[in-house]
């Protein structure tokens, strides 16, 4: 078991630990990896002063999860939560915030809800992707109004050399697992495409352990293509899809045994064309989404619809390689159908970046962003970034945004029969205002040691929650803070070690935490190739300190939840240069413990697979 002694060690030993590094040394070298998100220019990771972390594909494969909010809860600054098995209702937390105040795209489409902006976690996996990039903090001026937590940007892989996949896998809970990737060019079409069916008997979404016995299945199946056609030497044609569609059992808010149910289907498109000419860069999209949700339990049938269609311009002008410029257009319609009625609501928004290095060692952001919004008016709202290098190793960086959050169509006209009278909504909600402030420091000495630490404070003016049946408005400011900790140690060509801290402090404004948010979450990963053909993969996750609310009780009432221990450990052996066998250990110490108050989570339980790469 980890103690909590871990957390004092943390702040105490890596402060002294960057002083120790800081001694003279060799230059560090340059660092290659190149971002898009963070400004929508592509840009060398060491010169964004964004909080940012990049996942690739290697990690997806080390980790052997599908689900994407298992990898992110992996990241600095994330926390997670879900209320049973795969499928069930889930949230992804960045420095605290809830899901409806991150956007979620992959390769430029906007997953989040039309409906309730909420992203629906639990149905996002990491199928056929080659990158993810998570922002923290507010983002807005590019992303627009649901970023005031961060960004996740996920990419498909696509195009370069012809490469075929074939995975299958099989596990705890009568879990099985069949997916295919396939991706390159042909002429000048540049591909890539992903397949995958799941399912899973599951385990009672209402903790077991109180006297709850019902399993709750899962069944997914999701389709991904990226798809790049030269028109000519100057002109491309871009699409890309995305289709979800899944059941899943559950149990509901108040966690015992029912047979409620909920289906899922998802369509997602873009469409864009893109124009290069010297160091002028045009880019049009039209985009468009479509999520329809259908639980049925023992007392309603309910039925939501959400639509999302965007025009979208984005122009890059690079003046020289100090200088660059984005500028775009963007309007937005969102509907939400409850089966009755329907509402829409309406956006148009303006932003410019520029990009700019004055000095070759300091690199600067600035970014300002108008949204005219049919109902709300008009909002402005910007964004500067700085990175100076203090040294070849040390860098010292720093953010502050503004941003704004409209009410989401759910919050002003959703229903259900657990609201009040029926109407969740409330018409006479206000948009949200913020401020994202975070300063950092990374250490890089270019040879396997890379540190870094920031301090963030988000505060939202005029929260928007739920109380008694009804989404109203907190008045006052909401502070989301705290401190995020990471190292990565390359302990020569064979073992790689990388851990982060995030201790956190989400409060309202009338004083009280948010539930379900750890104030301490400690990760640790150990990756060691054994040999040429062996790898492995421990991991650690150790959580403290997270309160819930007992919907059992009458009223309702705060509970803590208990602190636990998560040990994972994977294996992968290369049987040859076409296939790989696969296992993993999940919970090795069979902790119990909850996410949620009342609701299940896996015992321990294994899964093993194999791989064919053609």
């Amino acid at each position: 078991m980890i103690h909590s002694r871990c957390y004092l060690f943390l702040i105490c030993f890596l402060p002294c630990f960057f002083v120790l590094l800081l001694s003279p040394g060799a230059y560090a070298e340059s660092v290659d990896e190149v971002v898009v998100s963070a400004t929508g220019i592509p840009t060398k990771i060491d010169q964004i002063g964004s909080s940012i972390s990049v996942l690739d594909e290697e990690d997806f494969l080390n980790y052997q999860e599908r689900h994407l909010q298992n990898v992110l809860q992996r990241v600095s600054g994330v926390s997670t939560y879900s209320s049973g098995g795969p499928g069930t209702s889930s949230n992804v937390f960045l420095r605290g915030l809830t899901g409806k105040y991150t956007v979620v795209q992959l390769d430029g489409i906007q997953l989040n809800s039309p409906v309730s902006q909420q992203a629906e976690w639990a149905h996002i996996t990491t199928l056929g992707l080659e990158r993810i990039e998570v922002l923290r903090g507010s983002h807005g001026v590019l992303y627009g109004s649901e970023s005031v937590g961060g960004v996740v940007s996920m990419f498909t892989a696509y195009g370069g050399p012809t490469r075929q996949s074939l995975s299958l896998e099989a596990g705890s809970y009568d879990s099985y697992s069949a997916s295919g990737f396939a991706a390159g060019s042909l002429s000048s079409l540049d591909y890539g495409v992903a397949l995958n069916f799941s399912e899973s008997d599951g385990f009672s979404s209402a903790d077991e352990d109180d006297g709850n016995t019902e399993d709750d299945g899962y069944e997914y199946m999701s389709a991904v293509g990226r798809f790049g056609l030269a028109l000519s030497d100057n002109l491309d044609l871009n699409l890309s899809v995305r289709y979800v569609d899944s059941d899943v059992n559950h149990d509901n808010y108040v966690p015992v045994d029912s047979n409620d149910t909920t289906a899922f289907e998802s369509l997602n498109a873009k469409l864009g064309l893109a124009y290069q000419v010297d160091n002028l860069r045009h880019e049009i999209n039209l985009l468009t989404s479509k999520d329809e949700n259908k639980s049925i339990s023992a007392f309603s049938t309910l039925s939501t619809e959400g639509t999302r269609e965007m025009f979208t311009y984005l122009g890059q002008f690079t003046l020289s390689e100090a200088n660059q410029f984005l500028f775009g257009l963007e309007m937005e319609t969102e509907e939400y159908n409850d089966g009755s009625e329907t509402y829409e609501a309406d956006n148009q928004s303006a932003h410019i970046l520029w990009q700019t290095r004055p000095m070759s060692d300091l690199f600067l952001t600035f970014a300002a962003r108008i949204d005219d919004q049919e109902e709300f008016g008009r909002h402005e709202t910007g964004r500067v970034t700085i990175l100076k290098n203090l040294t070849p190793e040390l860098k010292l960086r720093a953010n502050y945004g503004t941003g704004f959050r409209s009410p989401s169509l759910y919050e002003q006209f959703g229903k259900s029969i657990f609201c009040q009278d029926g109407l969740c909504g409330n018409v006479n909600l206000e948009p949200e205002e913020s401020v994202s402030e975070d300063i950092g420091i990374i250490y890089d000495n270019g040879d396997g040691v890379f540190l870094s630490a920031s301090i963030f404070k988000i505060t939202l003016d005029n929260l928007i929650g739920y109380s008694n049946g009804k989404y109203i408005q907190q008045p006052g400011e909401s502070t989301y803070e705290g401190v995020e900790l990471t190292a990565d140690w390359a302990l020569g060509d064979r073992v790689n070690i990388d851990a982060n801290y995030t201790y956190q402090d989400p409060r309202l404004s009338n004083g009280s935490r948010e539930i379900r948010r750890p104030r301490h979450t400690l990760n640790m990963n150990i990756k060691a190739n054994l040999n040429d053909k062996l790898t492995s993969n421990l991991s650690v996750l150790s959580v403290r300190d997270v309160i819930d609310t007992n919907f059992n009780a009458f009223p309702s009432s705060q509970v803590d939840l208990e602190d636990y221990n998560l040990l994972n450990f994977g294996v992968h052996y290369q049987i040859n240069d076409y296939s790989k066998i696969q296992g993993k250990i999940t919970n090795l110490l069979d902790e119990d413990y909850q996410t949620a108050f009342g609701f299940g989570t896996s015992d321990r339980s294994f899964k093993v697979g194999i791989r064919f790469d053609f």
